[in-house]
């Protein structure tokens, strides 16, 4: 966009440069481009045709070029306004994950604790597998020799 502008904004520069070279009437030649001129007690400046063109187009695009600037301006904030946006979701996600991680390390130490814990010699199937032949044994034995 400013690619656009500036050349305008470049020519307008140097066309008022050229316009601010005018000459008195007296002083006029052919190839005069501007001349002060006076009619009717009214000063003016007579410049050519090509030249009045060139500014009439350039006067007529200007509203269109604060159209334009105002539309700009529309972007950046809707672009401010996204980059904050953005900014607040990666900042959120960010903490998601970080919680994530915690429940997660909470979650396997736990495991490894519930593993330690399973592992004790007091819960193991076989013992108390042979507590109970063990048991019944002599809970047979108790009955067969106690009824002699």
């Amino acid at each position: 966009m400013i690619k656009k502008i500036l050349p305008f904004f470049l020519i307008l520069a140097l066309e008022g440069v050229s316009y601010a070279n005018c000459v008195r009437e007296s002083e006029a030649t052919s190839k005069s481009t501007c001349v002060v001129m006076q009619r009717d007690d009214a000063r003016g400046v007579w410049f050519s045709l090509a030249k009045a063109d060139m500014l009439r187009r350039s006067k007529l695009e200007i509203p269109e070029l604060h159209i334009q600037i105002d539309k700009m301006k529309q972007m950046y904030d809707i672009e401010s306004e996204r980059t904050l946006l953005y900014e607040s979701a990666s900042k959120i996600q960010k903490d998601n994950i970080e919680n994530i991680r915690k429940t997660l390390n909470e979650s396997l130490q736990r495991e490894e604790e519930l593993k330690r814990k399973s592992n004790l010699w007091y819960k193991s199937p076989i013992l108390w597998f042979c507590t109970g032949i063990v048991a019944t044994t002599v809970t047979y034995l108790a009955i067969i020799f106690g009824a002699n």
